[in-house]
């Protein structure tokens, strides 16, 4: 999925964050896509499934990908960023 910078200043759980993020961003995770598993994403970054559940549940907060319980993560719906004008 991607890759992460062990000599950045930069957090792993930021770095995480940010890399999803811009992957949504740019429509490389398209709205309902479902996210690896917490320790499946773990493996692939070499990191602990602590920092992946750390970055999952910020990513939530901030509404780009939600939790669908016993189904996983995934990348929200696209929202209307304005009503609609009859």
């Amino acid at each position: 999925m991607f890759e992460l910078t062990r000599d950045s200043p930069v957090a792993l759980v930021d770095q995480i964050c940010e890399r999803v993020t811009q992957l949504v961003r740019h429509g490389q995770l398209p709205p309902g896509t479902r996210l690896p598993s917490i320790r499946k994403l773990a493996r692939q970054v070499s990191t602990s499934p602590f920092t992946v559940v750390d970055a999952y549940d910020r990513l939530v907060a901030r509404g780009v990908i939600e939790s669908r319980a016993g189904k996983g993560f995934f990348v929200t719906r696209s929202r209307l960023s304005a009503p609609l004008v009859a």
